[in-house]
């Protein structure tokens, strides 16, 4: 088997899938969308922003992929939203009527903006042309380097992160380490030498801490924006120092993973 000509026509036939799955899920009406619709959606997308960033482009400036990313954008409020009123309900409390009337009203907003760019034209035809033209300069050498360079990143950001607990540093790490397990579901005979299960159990601690952080946000904006009962304000205070304990847990959990220590096949 040529491992470059087989890796360059198993990219062109991912984004392809990607691409067509994007676009059927758009077709369906917005009174047709459920909770499952939007995360797959968003599932799609990652996905493909992950074959563009192995081919080096980057798919939050590239002008032809503007369209895809205000859909991922606009359909992520409303997934963030979604889990938002999903982890209420498991919370019975007299002082959480308003606050999901709050919260339901945003995602009424929410559906609104995304149902005005849904339909927007994504320009298959050049956007395949893209990729070829790219794919002439790539090799699977030059992928896995980058793999390497991008887990070496990642396992100096998390030591870093084990002393400075910043939230834009954690997120753009959680970044990275998506990254890496796409190019590990991707392209799995590039990196049969890997075990992608730290990888995959980091992704979802991170993405755990997301939630969390995501929910405490809005409540902590719920307060600021509407006045509350004494006993309603130190309930909901309490509800947001449970959500950031959880998410430290996520995160101690995750700094004691350890990722692979051979960073490039090559050095």
């Amino acid at each position: 088997m040529n491992i470059e000509k087989e890796t360059k026509r198993f990219l062109i036939g991912f984004i392809k899938k990607r691409l067509n799955s994007i676009i059927q899920l758009l077709k369906k009406d917005i009174s047709a969308f459920r909770n499952n619709s939007y995360h797959n959606l968003r599932v799609e997308i990652k996905k493909l922003n992950a074959c563009f960033l192995i081919l080096d482009v980057n798919p939050r400036t590239n002008k032809l992929l503007k369209t895809i990313q205000i859909i991922f954008k606009k359909s992520g409020k409303v997934r963030a939203l979604q889990i938002a009123i999903n982890y209420l309900k498991n919370t019975n409390s007299k002082y959480l009527d308003e606050l999901n009337w709050y919260l339901k009203k945003q995602l009424i907003q929410a559906k609104k903006e995304f149902d005005e760019i849904k339909n927007k034209e994504i320009n298959n035809q050049k956007i395949y042309k893209l990729i070829k033209n790219k794919l002439q300069e790539k090799s699977t050498e030059s992928i896995k380097i980058k793999y390497f360079g991008q887990e070496k990143k990642a396992i100096v950001l998390t030591q870093q992160l084990c002393r400075m607990n910043s939230n834009k540093s954690i997120h753009e790490l959680r970044i990275m380490i998506k990254e890496l397990e796409n190019y590990i579901k991707i392209l799995p005979f590039l990196f049969t030498e890997i075990k992608p299960k730290k990888i995959a159990l980091m992704n979802d601690l991170l993405g755990k801490w997301h939630d969390d952080i995501s929910i405490e946000k809005m409540i902590l904006k719920y307060i600021h924006d509407y006045k509350t009962s004494k006993n309603k304000h130190l309930f909901l205070l309490q509800l947001c120092h449970s959500l950031n304990q959880s998410a430290n847990r996520n995160l101690k959990r995750c700094y004691n993973i350890k990722l692979h220590k051979r960073i490039s096949t090559t050095n």
